[in-house]
């Protein structure tokens, strides 16, 4: 009763007043484990059996406008105010297990559109680890291809409208997505690609997920979101570990160093910070962007970092002592994201090129040309030898990353036709 009739309720009247952020009377009902614990008051919210001695139903009911909840906004309907009396009557009865409100009642979206009739921008594209499989966002959903192009696999629907950030698990066995609908609401799932009834919702969100990224072991996942928030998840029962709260503005993205110890996360705010993953503690800022930071990444021993955004230029500082060491200038549109693997780092900017530079040397290598628009996501395998970039006009290019040759693109919008190599 509580998931299907109050709950609903809390999330849409009450939540954006009571939450991990924003207490406010210092109570929060964003999770079950805190709902049932008093505010400044010490009055006990719900009192099991007893609506009227239970603070949250008699403010629900409250004569004066002035005291009544929810606050400067309409009384609750009457069938909604029965809701909580027989809820709270019949023992106020919450799941066993610590639940966020907003996964305890998942959404129902909107069906995606048979047939597109233009191409989605690849803003959101991944990669399975043995490169079999190629996932982009959609609307309302996310189509699983496989990786030549050539057909669609599976189109995993019931979504959110935008689809901002895609991820697979290390094995391969799920796939992270993030999304939305800006100023509304985020959300993110994760789910076994093949199998539709394992899906979990993860976490929801009172505006976008930007990014969601697994640790390089596969225990946790991080996701950076509009909230200015960023969360840990334990892949174990898809927990919440850690609430990061280091930001003033959008984390626009997010990456773990490669023995998944830290925590590299890029900000609208113009910073990029690193924290230690264990106890969340913020070790590093670097502030010399003067511009929103788009992407973030650790080099491969963790001891650099890399980022860039709004000011087209490629920072490369120092986790130690967040001391700039380099820039790199070649860039004339906005760095939209980073990968490093190795001794190589990969640069995908809004002037339609990929470029792949020697970290050591600081030298170009190469530039992956033939995007039309704006190289929205950027994907390298750590095995396949592939590189792959999408586009805001929703081509995806697949080069060979040996000679930077082009091995094929296609545009993965179910009912247009696909380009040929």
């Amino acid at each position: 009763m509580f998931a299907r009739e109050v709950a609903p309720v809390l999330i849409r009247k009450c939540l954006v007043c009571h939450n991990e952020e924003k207490s406010k009377g210092g109570y929060r009902l964003d999770d079950t484990k805190v709902l049932l614990k008093a505010g400044d008051s010490d009055r006990a919210p719900v009192v099991a059996g007893k609506p009227e001695a239970s603070s949250l139903f008699a403010l629900l009911i409250h004569p004066d406008a002035g005291e009544r909840m929810p606050q400067k906004d309409e009384p609750l309907p009457k069938p909604d105010i029965e809701a909580f009396r027989r809820w709270i009557a019949a023992g106020a009865l919450l799941p066993e297990q610590s639940i966020r409100l907003t996964a305890l009642v998942p959404r129902i979206h909107a069906a995606p559109p048979a047939v597109y009739r233009r191409a989605m921008p690849a803003n959101a594209v991944a990669v399975t680890p043995d490169g079999k499989q190629l996932a982009a966002g959609g609307i309302n959903e996310v189509l699983l291809w496989d990786s030549a192009g050539t057909q669609v696999l599976t189109r995993m629907t019931n979504l959110p409208p935008q689809i901002q950030g895609l991820d697979f698990s290390p094995d391969g066995s799920w796939l992270a997505i993030a999304g939305g609908l800006s100023g509304q609401f985020g959300e993110v799932v994760v789910q076994k690609p093949a199998d539709p009834s394992s899906r979990k919702m993860v976490v929801g969100l009172k505006d976008l997920a930007l990014d969601v990224r697994f640790s390089p072991d596969g225990r946790l996942l991080v996701v950076a979101g509009a909230d200015n928030a960023v969360r840990l998840f334990s892949t174990s029962g898809w927990k919440q570990a850690r609430v990061l709260l280091a930001h003033a503005d959008w984390v626009l993205s997010a990456a773990f160093s490669a023995d998944g110890k830290h925590l590299v996360t890029a900000s609208r705010d113009k910073t990029v910070r690193v924290s230690n993953v264990e106890d969340g503690q913020v070790e590093a800022t670097y502030m010399n962007h003067g511009a929103p930071v788009l992407a973030a990444a650790f080099s491969q021993d963790g001891k650099l970092v890399f980022s860039g955004g709004r000011d087209r230029v490629v920072h490369g500082w120092r986790v130690s002592d967040g001391k700039e060491q380099f820039r790199l200038k070649e860039p004339e549109g906005d760095i939209q994201r980073l990968i490093v693997r190795s001794n190589d780092l990969f640069v995908a900017s809004a002037d339609k090129l990929v470029r792949q530079y020697r970290i050591d040397t600081k030298a170009l290598v190469r530039t992956f040309e033939g995007h039309r628009d704006w190289v929205q996501s950027l994907v390298v395998p750590d095995a396949g030898g592939l590189v792959y970039s999408g586009g805001f006009d929703g081509e995806v290019r697949v080069w060979k990353l040996a000679n930077g040759e082009l091995e094929r693109r296609f545009v993965p919008t179910p009912g247009l036709e696909q380009a040929k190599k």
